[in-house]
């Protein structure tokens, strides 16, 4: 159910800011109210949509500030991870970097062998190569709480990828990181995920700025 749902909102079907028609959803999908209010209730914790006391849900709207707060914050995270790594040895830092090679690898082949790849595929490679990483340090509440965050960005980061220009220059800042890991650079390597992440956080606030523009125009 909530893998539907997720479909509609990422399509557009289901717009931001219009409210969710449950009784129309369990007739239209042959379901109970149950399973729905599950599903909804998931992606409410996910951040997709928002339950308003005395409205119901509503598609949480796209909002250039939620974008640029979580990317900074993923950012943080993700380089307090990647300084971590300065307690492995030269051998599993090198190993390390030949993963993060063949998964960056994976992402390069996809974006350019395919004129129009899928958002989804590429955000799976995406969150591959970013696991890849950060998994190497080994603490459950910093993966779980990582983990939250990463969802509530799934929407921005799937809509942002229609735009393919923003797809090399993530993968070239991908590179860059993996350099520094296999030189153990670690401190840099750290500063250089941090940056990926606000540049991110820098494209996705202009990309909804202009958005809004648009519609309000």
């Amino acid at each position: 159910m909530r893998r539907i749902l997720l479909k509609r909102l990422m399509s557009g079907e289901l717009e931001p800011g219009t409210q969710v028609n449950e009784l129309a959803l369990c007739e239209e999908l042959g379901v109970s109210r149950t399973p729905l209010r599950e599903a909804l209730l998931r992606l409410d914790f996910e951040g997709f949509v928002e339950n308003q006391p005395g409205k119901g849900f509503i598609v949480t709207p796209l909002r250039p500030d939620t974008a640029f707060e979580l990317h900074s914050i993923v950012g943080l995270l993700e380089g307090l991870a990647v300084r971590a790594l300065a307690d492995k040895s030269e051998a599993e830092l090198a190993e390390l970097a030949e993963r993060l090679d063949r998964a960056n690898q994976a992402m390069i082949e996809a974006a350019r062998g395919n004129d129009s790849p899928e958002e989804e595929l590429l955000i799976e490679l995406g969150n591959a190569w970013h696991a890849q990483l950060v998994g190497a340090w080994d603490n459950r509440q910093f993966q779980e709480v990582l983990a939250l965050l990463k969802a509530r960005l799934y929407r921005y980061t799937y809509l942002f990828l229609r735009e393919r220009t923003h797809v090399e220059h993530t993968l070239a800042q991908h590179q860059e990181i993996v350099d520094a890991i296999r030189a153990r650079e670690i401190d840099t390597a750290a500063d250089l995920m941090s940056a990926h992440w606000m540049s991110g956080a820098e494209a996705h606030y202009e990309w909804l700025r202009r958005s809004e523009d648009d519609r309000e125009s």
